[in-house]
């Protein structure tokens, strides 16, 4: 609303003195008028002084306008002035906190960062420095890697681009490729561990290798990958195959002897092993000697049965005598001594081994050279030949003593 005001009497507001000029505005203000229902508006009251011909002040022009609604969007406008201030405060302080949360995650990624450098280090040692040949390929393309030493070593590689990009299928051999493709693919689809197995590779000059071979399926950087782990076997399956033969050559030989060549636990007197001279000499079949305490004492003749228990027993004791004295001297020597039987495993084994490879006596009784590692088995393997040769002394020996045994125990049957 815009409205004038016009005063004739030339009286000045009190309080107010007239500007001298014609045109001077004198008051500009913002004030609420009330209504007669109570409602208040707020106005713009503008006024200025009007005067006659000879400069007297005649009256006054004045404007009032309604500016309620400008008041209501100013109100309006400093409300939102201040609920944007507490937002920009609230989110001032939201900042700071999530810069103090990022400035903190920034320092722990640092810190995982560095440790997990650390980790792959670590694990890049492990890989490089494991003695078993060790190899990554892709599992899409079957494609190796990497690989670590002992896998070049295995393959006759001498730089890694001889190995790095080709096909992993490539070194197993022929007979084997189809087992492995199919092992491999059951691994993958059930995300386990391929257990452990023997086959047969092929090395880069077309050599055959016979080894061990697991497998694990991973995950390298969003790809799917196989990492193989292979242990060369090929030294100790000659050395078994080397121990059959003999073992079956001394059977044979054993056999041949024309005489009962036997072997019995001296705790129990029962028999370990009969030659099969046994039923053509004595007419019992080889299961009653092995299966049935007491056999021998059991078919003794009454008449020689007293003297020879008494002589068994008195050859037990002085047996028992010689060990202890073969054990009190091997313990006192600075060598390893050991002894193992036709199969390759240890029956005896002097102290000193704990000083030269760490294991205590015991650990080792019953078990072949083969637990101590490859250094064993290629041991183990220039040995062979050695076994052999005892196992050929020891038959002539066991010939020697068959025959004089019956010599004797005719003499003494004759003689009583």
């Amino acid at each position: 609303m815009i409205g004038s005001v016009f005063l004739r009497n030339g009286t000045a507001p009190p309080g107010k003195r007239f500007p001298s000029n014609r045109s001077t505005v004198f008051s500009i203000r913002e004030y609420r008028f009330q209504h007669p229902n109570g409602k208040t508006t707020w106005v713009l009251g503008q006024a200025s002084a009007q005067k006659g011909a000879s400069g007297e002040v005649i009256g006054y022009v004045g404007t009032i306008t309604d500016i309620s609604e400008m008041k209501r969007l100013e109100l309006e406008l400093q409300r939102y002035r201040e609920q944007l201030e507490v937002l920009v405060n609230e989110r001032t302080g939201e900042l700071k906190k999530i810069n103090i949360q990022f400035q903190r995650q920034i320092k722990e990624r640092r810190k995982i960062g560095v440790k997990l450098r650390e980790s792959e280090v670590f694990y890049q040692q492990l890989f490089d420095l494991n003695p078993d040949a060790t190899a990554l390929y892709r599992a899409r393309d079957g494609k190796i890697l990497t690989v670590n030493n002992a896998m070049l070593q295995l393959a006759k590689a001498e730089k890694l681009e001889e190995l790095i990009g080709k096909q992993a299928l490539r070194f197993v051999h022929p007979d084997y490729r189809t087992l492995v493709t199919t092992r491999i693919q059951k691994m993958l689809k059930e995300g386990k561990k391929a257990p452990l197995i023997e086959e047969k590779f092929i090395d880069l000059h077309g050599n055959v290798i016979v080894a061990e071979v697991t497998a694990i399926p991973l995950t390298l950087e969003g790809e799917s990958v196989v990492l193989i782990v292979i242990r060369d076997i090929t030294v100790r399956k000659r050395t078994e195959e080397s121990l059959r033969e003999a073992n079956e050559n001394y059977i044979n030989l054993v056999n041949s002897v024309d005489g009962i060549v036997w072997e019995a636990d001296v705790g129990t007197g029962k028999f370990k092993f009969i030659s099969k001279q046994a039923e053509k000499i004595l007419g019992y079949p080889l299961e009653m000697w092995l299966n049935e305490p007491d056999f021998w004492k059991k078919h003794i003749h009454p008449d020689d049965q007293g003297w020879v228990v008494n002589y068994l027993e008195t050859a037990e004791e002085a047996l028992r005598q010689s060990e202890e004295r073969f054990r009190d001297i091997s313990y006192s020597m600075a060598d390893w001594i050991w002894e193992v039987d036709t199969n390759g495993r240890y029956t005896f084994c002097s102290g000193k081994v704990k000083e030269i490879l760490g294991y205590r006596p015991h650990e080792l009784i019953g078990k072949t050279p083969f637990v101590l590692g490859k250094f064993s088995e290629k041991f183990w393997h220039k040995r062979s030949l050695f076994a052999t040769w005892k196992i050929g002394i020891f038959i002539k020996m066991v010939r020697w003593y068959v025959c004089f045994r019956m010599e004797n125990l005719s003499s003494m049957s004759k003689a009583s």
